[in-house]
């Protein structure tokens, strides 16, 4: 997160506790996995910090009244078009890797999987 969005992770756990709207899900693996919304909520809660000198009180305040991006997710999919997963550990930023998975492919694995779990396990002669 550093390297993409110039946040230290401290900061980004800080915001994460005084933002509603910043609220990444957590992967199986216990990655965070941000959404190209939460990317975007990230930036402008920088904006707001960084560059107009806002406090948290205030930056939630404008927040607010901002109200969701026009990429919001539906709260129904819970998939965003690209998400970043980042490793809940790291200092640096280094072991963010940028996903750039559609709803669309999302679900034709999801059918693909589905398919599969229904065929019952395969076994394959040798030889």
């Amino acid at each position: 997160m550093v390297r993409l969005l110039g946040v230290e992770p401290y900061a980004l756990r800080y915001w994460e506790e005084e933002f509603p709207t910043l609220s990444p899900r957590k992967g199986p693996s216990g990655h965070k996995i941000y959404t190209e919304q939460d990317l975007a909520t990230i930036r402008r809660i920088k904006e707001l910090l960084y560059d107009q000198r806002f406090t948290i009180p205030g930056a939630r305040q404008r927040l607010a009244e901002e109200g969701p991006g026009p990429n919001a997710e539906s709260p129904a999919s819970g998939v965003g078009d690209r998400v970043l997963v980042f490793a809940a550990g790291d200092k640096g930023g280094g072991a963010a890797i940028h996903l750039d998975a559609t709803l669309d492919t999302a679900r034709r694995i999801e059918q693909t999987l589905d398919l599969l779990a229904a065929d019952g396990p395969r076994t394959e002669e040798c030889g």
